[in-house]
């Protein structure tokens, strides 16, 4: 049972794995292809779909209150 929680630890982000072949060790800035080909390109599609939501959601509001 504890080896299960030891992996969701580390699964959660809140250790570093010390085997993990790609980590930042030195004080540099990380580079913009870095951190998109890391998992960057999920948070980017994200905030463009919450965008484009948005936007439909208040064309469909904006719909609404024209019809009244």
């Amino acid at each position: 049972m504890f080896h299960q929680n030891q992996k969701l630890i580390a699964h959660s982000g809140f250790t570093i794995d010390a085997h993990a072949e790609n980590h930042q060790i030195s004080n540099e800035p990380m580079t913009f292809d870095y951190w998109f080909w890391r998992g960057g390109f999920a948070v980017f599609i994200s905030y463009i779909l919450i965008a484009w939501g948005t936007g439909v959601f208040i064309k469909y509001i904006f719909s609404l209150l024209k019809k009244t």
